[in-house]
């Protein structure tokens, strides 16, 4: 008899950092997340494509860098008709499915948008409309983050006006008002994101064993994102009083690119940490900007809204862990591969910024990431093998046994996933580019450095990554390291070329 085929599960929290796990912090409290770690491998070096949702999103979809699929930041759209896993294991015989946030389309005030108001609140629309949606058969969406207006919209919207909640009780912030808040939501946990997400995915996994279907589930929750706001009991889960002040650095920009230079001034507190001078040329009309200079002072707020930010952490935790329950209670569990991870991180204070954006430090640039494989030789152990939410897609092709899609640029990783390899790549990438014009920073990593450039720009950074993990010494000028510096240049050129594949085959000469 033919072995069953495996089913596959991706778990996505939004904004959430790389050391936020019980297994890494044991003040954040994610019992579940830690016993899916026991099962499979946690690595503590993975990275996104790029800080941001949309652009991270996407690569996760389509394996692909920002700079290849075209949705390089928020506001903008990934081509409708571009192609992605899903559309690779519906090709297969496979069910699919995105329940939860998709942020593949512009969020903010774009009537052509599906995912932005006014569609959001479309509710003849929703509730006659399950998809598709970029390859994936069957979806249930939800949009922006706790109780902003639009977070109360979309499909998960639909379902709560179905229960009788009043959503401009609960949800009556606009896009930028609230996003500093911070406290305890007065929302019941009972209609919470979290529980709608992991209600739905549980409903369709049920439908597919019913239906004696292989899966792929994309289950995609919308914590511990700003502003902190939770259901009780959540708020209190974490003690304000246990929590460290984040690591501060008195010198954070010396020697750096010159939109590092407010991080070392009080002078514009509260302000966008983006330098506005003629070497930049930044342009504040193309949207909201990402990282936020010394918004929290008081080290007491500090602490509450780290606090709140694990509480969120804690409350998706839980209902992740329901899920698990689920798939061992219907016996599936142990022929499921399942990743968990984020879309990029959250400075949560650390070097004095709040939220993400383009400063290429660890804390927003790397993910938690958790990997399950049945079969895995080597469960429970931390690994720092580099990994990028690109490989998903790859990785999932491989195991389930398809060809590996041309386009991909992300590397297959089963055999590092399944404890068999302790590397398949010795680099990995990140970019961001704040807006259309030609100003675009790439990120190259290795084991041991970080190299960042920028188009059209002589400055640049490099970091030890083993000596000075809080990037604070900036070797990209200093005489001693212009020889290790070239290296990685041209390593870095030629990584450029490896990802690059070869869309036909050659089948005759001239």
């Amino acid at each position: 008899m033919s072995k069953k085929p495996l089913n596959f599960i991706i778990i996505t929290s939004d904004q959430q950092r790389w050391d936020c796990l019980g297994k890494l912090n044991s003040l954040v409290p994610t019992p579940n997340l830690d016993k899916l770690a026991d099962d499979g491998i946690l690595f503590t070096d993975a990275y996104c494509p790029s800080p941001t949702c949309t652009p991270s999103r996407a690569s996760l979809l389509t394996s692909q860098l920002p700079s290849r699929h075209g949705a390089y930041n928020i506001g903008t759209s990934l081509d409708i008709d571009t192609k992605g896993i899903a559309h690779q294991f519906n090709e297969n015989g496979y069910a699919t499915s995105l329940i939860g946030k998709a942020h593949f389309q512009q969020c903010h005030g774009c009537p052509d948008s599906l995912e932005s108001e006014p569609k959001v609140h479309n509710w003849d629309f929703f509730q006659n409309w399950n998809g598709p949606y970029y390859g994936f058969e069957h979806v249930e969406l939800c949009i922006g983050h706790t109780n902003e207006k639009k977070s109360g919209g979309m499909h998960f919207g639909l379902w709560l006006k179905e229960q009788g909640i009043d959503l401009e009780k609960y949800f009556n912030y606009g896009q930028f008002d609230a996003f500093f808040g911070h406290g305890k939501w007065d929302l019941p946990e009972e209609f919470h994101n979290s529980k709608w997400i992991a209600d739905k995915s549980i409903e369709f996994i049920d439908k597919q064993i019913e239906a004696d279907k292989s899966f792929l589930l994309w289950s995609s929750f919308q914590d511990p994102h700003a502003p902190c706001w939770v259901s009780s009991p959540w708020d209190t889960i974490v003690n304000p009083d246990d929590i460290p002040l984040p690591k501060q650095f008195p010198d954070d920009a010396k020697n750096k690119p010159p939109f590092y230079a407010p991080l070392d001034s009080e002078e514009k507190n509260g302000y966008p940490a983006y330098d506005k001078d003629e070497t930049t040329k930044w342009n504040h009309n193309f949207g909201i900007p990402h990282s936020w200079f010394n918004v929290f002072k008081e080290p007491e707020e500090i602490k509450k809204i780290t606090a709140l930010y694990y509480g969120m952490i804690a409350l998706m935790d839980h209902h992740i862990g329901r899920m698990i329950d689920a798939l061992k209670e219907k016996g599936i569990y142990d022929n499921t591969v399942i990743v968990f991870t984020s879309d990029h991180g959250d400075y949560l204070g650390h070097h004095n910024l709040w939220n993400k954006g383009l400063h290429a430090y660890d804390d927003i640039q790397k993910v938690p990431f958790i990997a399950k494989v049945p079969g895995n030789k080597t469960k429970g152990k931390q690994s720092t093998t580099l990994q990028n939410l690109m490989d998903i897609a790859p990785t999932f092709s491989s195991l389930a046994n398809f060809d590996i899609n041309r386009n991909y640029e992300g590397v297959d990783q089963s055999t590092v996933w399944s404890g068999e390899n302790k590397k398949v790549q010795d680099w990995t990438m990140c970019e961001f580019r704040p807006n259309e014009m030609d100003y675009l920073q790439r990120t190259f990593i290795t084991d041991e450095y970080k190299l960042v450039v920028y188009m059209k720009k002589e400055y640049g950074e490099l970091y030890d990554r083993i000596e000075d993990p809080d990037q604070q010494n900036n070797l990209w000028d200093q005489s001693d390291f212009q020889i290790l510096k070239g290296k990685l240049l041209l390593r870095m050129a030629s990584a450029d070329m490896e990802r690059e594949r070869h869309y036909q085959p050659r089948t005759s000469g001239a």
